[in-house]
């Protein structure tokens, strides 16, 4: 049986006071003008964990460290 390539994304739900931190996609080419959590893919050889502290960095400057993620969500999506 063969493989299924994986192609893995991250999305960080930052809570505060019972909010949720968005972004205004812009200059992006995907989604450009929709609010969106943060969220990338994963890089090679690159944890989920390490994969979200960066983006959380790269898109919108928040320094977050590993420990205070919570894994909340795991979803496989394929097609038949």
């Amino acid at each position: 049986m063969a493989r299924c390539p994986q192609i893995l994304s991250v999305h960080l739900f930052l809570l505060r006071d019972n909010e949720i931190f968005l972004q205004l996609g812009k200059n992006t080419s995907y989604r450009d003008g929709c609010w969106s959590v943060i969220a990338g893919h994963v890089e090679a050889k690159e944890s989920a964990t390490n994969a979200m502290v960066r983006e959380a960095k790269d898109e919108a400057g928040i320094i977050i460290g590993p420990k205070a993620l919570i894994l909340v969500h795991v979803m496989h999506k394929f097609e038949n």
